[in-house]
């Protein structure tokens, strides 16, 4: 008999809609050829389902108001914090979740959503060279010109081979015309390129422009 499991429909309030997806928690880490044959017989073959969570228990707050766990999921993290909140008490209203690239974030908010709070990656500053080289090729890519003050790599597991380039500040990126094209000059080396600028005002939002895959896939825009 396999370990218990829940079946989330992720990303709507509709039954049997959304993203759908399995979690299951343990108290002890699973070895990866487990999840691997769980994953592929139960979810996949009985259910038809293509994201499965796998979660270790590590500690619970003294007052109840966090949990800490161990996460080995893609996109079934929100699918996760569903489950565990509706198991734990309500004076629980943080998620801790330990994953490769740091620490994840799950808060409790009013009408039964959640909000996640991503690792962020740190930045080093990239070499001259490195920066001059992106800096050309963003010129090919926009003709129109922008002004690079910023070039950065990105640091940790799961952010090797981010490079982010940041315009001057003030600048938009918005309606801008990008040929990405040019960016594959950056590969294989290199595997994710972001171009961004800081916010006009502190605090505000800043544009940020859709982050590139190298050497093929375009990624979602990033805000």
């Amino acid at each position: 008999m396999g370990p218990a499991y829940t079946i989330v429909d992720a990303f709507t309030a509709t039954a049997f809609a959304g993203n759908p997806a399995s979690v299951i928690i343990t108290d002890t880490p699973l070895q990866v050829e487990q999840m691997q044959l769980i994953a592929r017989v139960r979810t996949f073959h009985e259910f038809n389902l293509a994201e499965t969570a796998f979660l270790v228990r590590k500690e619970i707050g003294k007052d109840g108001s966090y949990a800490r766990l161990a996460l080995r999921c893609g996109l079934a993290t929100l699918a996760s914090a569903n489950v565990l909140f509706s198991q734990l008490p309500p004076a629980c209203q943080t998620l801790k979740f330990d994953t490769k690239s740091g620490q994840l974030f799950a808060s409790r908010l009013p009408f039964g959503k959640i909000q996640l709070e991503f690792p962020a990656a740190l930045l080093k500053l990239a070499s001259g060279e490195l920066a001059a080289r992106v800096k050309r090729v963003v010129e090919e890519c926009a003709p129109s010109g922008l002004e690079i003050g910023y070039v950065g790599l990105g640091q940790g597991i799961g952010f090797e081979g981010f490079v982010l380039a940041e315009v001057a500040s003030g600048t938009g990126l918005k309606d801008l015309s990008f040929n990405p094209g040019p960016v594959m000059q950056l590969a294989p080396e290199h595997k994710i390129f972001i171009l961004t600028s800081t916010g006009p005002v502190w605090g505000q939002k800043p544009d940020s422009y859709p982050a590139y895959s190298l050497p093929r896939q375009v990624f979602p825009k990033i805000q």
